[in-house]
């Protein structure tokens, strides 16, 4: 379960690093989707959740089962997995669908360092 979850991570920065040379994500992304779907780290979390509550039962004969901190550790790391699928394969349209030029102007940044959005147009936004 794990290892989908990291395998997708990986697959999410292929395809960023692909966007970012302006090159086509094709396969990668559908391969994304589908270890999105097989990466059941959410499922195993409250499966935990509900197993531990179940177990309360269990208290009157000395049975104690309770999660840990370990649990709260895979929670922000499958909220992390959302956030980064989502941003990721949100972004594969818009920059697969634009040309060089508008490529450019979706990277630009001042030298401050902050993204320019003087030259965007409404629909980058």
């Amino acid at each position: 379960v794990v290892m989908l979850t990291v395998a997708d991570v990986v697959v999410l920065l292929i395809i960023v690093w692909r966007l970012r040379l302006q090159k086509s994500t094709g396969g990668i992304a559908r391969a994304a989707v589908a270890l999105r779907k097989l990466s059941m780290l959410d499922v195993l979390i409250a499966g935990v959740i509900v197993v531990t509550a179940c177990t309360s039962i269990y208290h009157e004969d000395g049975i104690f089962v309770s999660w840990g901190s370990g649990l709260y550790a895979l929670l922000c790391a499958e909220l992390l997995h959302y956030i980064a699928y989502y941003l990721v394969i949100g972004a594969v349209p818009l920059y697969e669908s634009a040309t060089p030029p508008e490529m450019g102007m979706l990277l630009q940044t001042s030298s401050d360092g902050e993204v320019d959005l003087s030259g965007r147009k409404g629909d980058y936004l």
